[in-house]
């Protein structure tokens, strides 16, 4: 949107679609950015855009992470080729870059899940936490290499072609009326 003298840039950002139910209107971005601070639905920090490859298919390779969330998070570069950042939904990263083309990230997410235990009556939660390592980098001027590894439990709303079975918590078969979350890789 701007730039101003003592802040720096200002961005308001909105991105939509006709992929959703129906074929009708889908909001994929709407955020405002600030001083390194973003608020707003955007592409969540546990992912990282720059390491996907470029595809024709809209959905991107199979088992990458990619998600939209409401969320508040800030990030900073610092030193030379570093990044990092953090949001409220409890993820992090840390990234070098040597140079505009290429980096290596590493990320981390943790969140909590509840659950109504009908046989005890009670709300219960469990924890799920993922992992992330992703680069990118130039071979030569033609060649880019693009790359992406997660593991977790509980994060499948988090992974491209996972995110739509609700399989982040699942009924534990050994505790009657528990919940349990599930490896995914």
């Amino acid at each position: 949107v701007g730039h101003t003298k003592h802040l720096g840039d200002f961005v308001v950002y909105t991105a939509g679609n006709f992929r959703g139910d129906g074929k009708g209107f889908e909001l994929r971005n709407a955020y405002a950015s600030l001083l390194g601070f973003t608020l707003g639905y955007d592409y969540g920090s546990f992912m990282d855009l720059s390491a996907i490859p470029p595809t024709i298919d809209f959905a991107g390779p199979n088992g990458m992470a990619i998600y939209h969330a409401t969320q508040f998070r800030y990030e900073r570069a610092f030193g030379k080729g570093w990044k990092a950042g953090i949001g409220v939904e409890i993820p992090a990263y840390l990234q070098y870059g040597w140079n505009s083309k290429s980096h290596l990230r590493a990320a981390a997410i943790v969140r909590s899940m509840t659950y109504d235990n009908l046989v005890a009556n009670k709300a219960e939660s469990e924890t799920g936490w993922g992992v992330l390592l992703s680069t990118t980098f130039n071979v030569c001027s033609k060649v880019q290499v693009y790359g992406q590894g997660v593991y977790g439990k509980g994060i499948s709303q988090y992974m491209n072609d996972l995110s739509n079975l609700n399989v982040d918590i699942v009924p534990d078969p050994a505790k009657s009326g528990h919940m349990q979350v599930l490896p995914m890789m």
